[in-house]
């Protein structure tokens, strides 16, 4: 099982991504400060896999589809990939933390601390990906 993300920057892990597919968005995405350890690294390729961009560190066929396209289609592709899972899903259409708090502790077998601090995570990304979709 892939491990919930822990990866508060999505478009790290769009970075990572377009990385090991063709840097087509390299010069689009080069304000994001790629200074980050080793372990941050496999923190972004863990939630690039949740998204199912990356297989094992691979990219998959998903990926490979969606990162030939403009920066926009892939950015609206992983704001819907971010919606695609339950927890996020939730979170966007009902804004209720404890609810998915809750889902959390259920689901992954999280205790209320490990719970609060993926919960930075949705918040981050279903944040960035209503702020996508509302533009579109």
């Amino acid at each position: 099982m892939t491990p919930f993300p822990q990866a508060d920057d999505i478009y790290k892990v769009i970075w990572l991504v377009d990385s090991k597919i063709n840097q087509k968005l390299a010069k689009a995405l080069d304000f994001i400060n790629m200074e980050i350890s080793p372990r941050q690294i496999e923190y972004y390729q863990n939630a690039a896999e949740f998204l199912g961009l990356l297989s094992k560190g691979v990219p998959t066929k998903l990926a490979i589809e969606v990162f030939v396209k403009s920066r926009e289609e892939v950015i609206n592709k992983v704001a819907y990939l971010v919606k695609k899972s339950i927890v996020f899903d939730h979170y966007y259409l009902n804004q209720d933390k404890s609810y998915v708090l809750n889902l959390l502790k259920e689901l992954y077998h999280f205790s209320q601390s490990t719970a609060e601090r993926r919960f930075v995570t949705i918040k981050a990304w279903t944040d960035w990906a209503k702020k996508i979709l509302k533009e579109k």
